[in-house]
């Protein structure tokens, strides 16, 4: 079916009915956007789908293991903690900045023995 007559039933039969999951090229995901720009009822669907992919296609990409995305900024922000954990270290203190950087005792040896 081509884009133009998967729009038109999707008017037909409501945005709602849309299977924005059998999305399979960039064309259509296009067509699909714009869709739910005309259809802001559509967004929490189409976005839920989008995610979804997203995720199916970075664990193929990476073989299956998990993938970390970190936040914006949370590199910077990460790399800076790190530093005041590696400051404050004494070489036995790995309980006190657990609590105190509210990280595992683990995460607090594997950032102490990085440095």
């Amino acid at each position: 079916m081509t884009v133009k007559k998967t729009i038109a039933r999707d008017r037909r039969v409501g945005v709602r009915d849309r299977r924005v999951a059998m999305l399979s090229t960039d064309h259509e995901f296009i067509e699909a956007l714009r869709i739910v720009l005309n259809h802001p009822e559509a967004a929490d669907r189409f976005y839920t789908t989008l995610a979804e992919r997203i995720q199916e296609r970075s664990r193929s990409e990476s073989g299956g293991e998990t993938v970390y995305v970190a936040k914006k900024g949370s590199i910077d922000d990460k790399a800076r903690r790190n530093v005041k954990i590696i400051a404050k270290f004494n070489g036995s203190n790995f309980a006190e900045l657990s609590k105190d950087f509210n990280l595992t005792t683990r995460r607090i040896r594997d950032i102490c023995n990085k440095k």
